[in-house]
């Protein structure tokens, strides 16, 4: 169940709405998980809500969108702060043994740099899974006015939703989205740079294949940031089929943007150009699908990389690695 509420468990209402669901949970089995964001502040009254529910069925996203104070105040944001976020995880019963976090690419006033060091700060915090958005522009709302109001300093373009077309009564129908991808503090490279570490978060980060290696790093006192953005740089310099599938990424991120909703729809138009869209050739989610690709064509190869930069950073705590391995089973 996804409760559509940015802002859950800080309300009275809220309560009202854990105990109709613990007694569906209690009566009827369902739901099995619960999918909601938490509210900014009131940390104790949402684990007093939460606690309604059954043990370990419920994810609570950080929506961070940015920790950068100059963008949180371009965009009248306030997130929860990370300190309350991490005893709200501790200390319920009730929610998963994972946290998340959303961040969004291109808001006001963010540039590469402070992206990186928001990504850097939310790892430091533990957090387990970073999911970096691109900025989409949504008519009617008061960022999307601002953006009109400075127009010739942002530059926008098209892509479509992935999987979100269709054929209806013999017309092509597509659900095209507005993004953002250069604003004045932020250029199209700085851009793709972003992008370009959304890849390894998801490859490598986000893979439940290297969480051991994460949790050795963490014992070993390792920054796991930096050792991100070393594999990232290593990648980037060496061939193999790694560096192919990121520079395939790269490559595929800038083809799904349009310079027009009307170039998406007369593009495909040709039947061979829709057969491609249907294929997944165009249309996908990208970071989904290439982190696909990298476990099932080259898994090992990955896999080489992450062990050799790891026993780089270990290099200097040789004398602990005994200790750190046996911690290591039981973390």
């Amino acid at each position: 169940l996804y409760i559509a509420d940015n802002n859950f468990g800080m309300f009275n209402r809220d309560r009202e709405v854990a105990l109709l669901i613990r007694k569906m949970q209690d009566n009827y089995g369902w739901p099995v998980f619960l999918d909601t964001t938490g509210g900014k502040s009131r940390v104790k009254k949402m684990l007093e809500t939460i606690s309604i529910l059954k043990p370990k069925t419920l994810t609570i996203a950080m929506s961070t969108q940015s920790m950068t104070p100059e963008v949180l105040k371009n965009i009248k944001r306030k997130n929860l702060e990370m300190k309350d976020f991490l005893w709200l995880q501790k200390n319920s019963k009730v929610t998963k043994n994972i946290s998340t976090s959303e961040l969004i690419i291109g808001l006001p006033g963010e540039t590469k740099e402070s992206f990186f060091k928001t990504v850097a700060a939310l790892i430091a915090s533990g957090i387990d899974i970073i999911t970096p958005y691109t900025l989409m522009k949504l008519n009617g709302t008061k960022l999307s006015d601002e953006i009109n109001d400075n127009i010739n300093s942002y530059t926008l373009k098209y892509r479509i939703v992935p999987k979100q077309f269709g054929e209806y009564d013999n017309n092509l129908i597509f659900d095209i989205e507005k993004v953002v991808v250069a604003t004045p503090t932020m250029t199209f490279d700085d851009y793709m740079e972003c992008r370009g570490l959304s890849f390894f978060l998801h490859i490598v980060y986000k893979n439940d294949a290297f969480k051991k290696v994460i949790c050795l790093l963490l014992l070993a006192k390792c920054n796991v940031y930096d050792w991100i953005i070393e594999i990232m740089n290593y990648v980037r310099n060496f061939e193999g089929k790694p560096s192919k599938l990121f520079n395939a990424f790269i490559v595929e991120t800038k083809n799904e943007l349009w310079p027009s909703a009307k170039s998406i729809y007369d593009f495909f138009q040709g039947k061979d150009n829709y057969k491609k869209l249907l294929s997944g050739e165009y249309g996908e989610n990208l970071l989904a699908k290439y982190s696909r690709l990298a476990n099932i064509n080259c898994f090992d190869e990955w896999l080489d990389i992450v062990v050799m930069i790891t026993e780089r950073h270990l290099e200097n705590k040789k004398k602990d690695n005994k200790n750190i391995l046996i911690k290591l089973k039981y973390y």
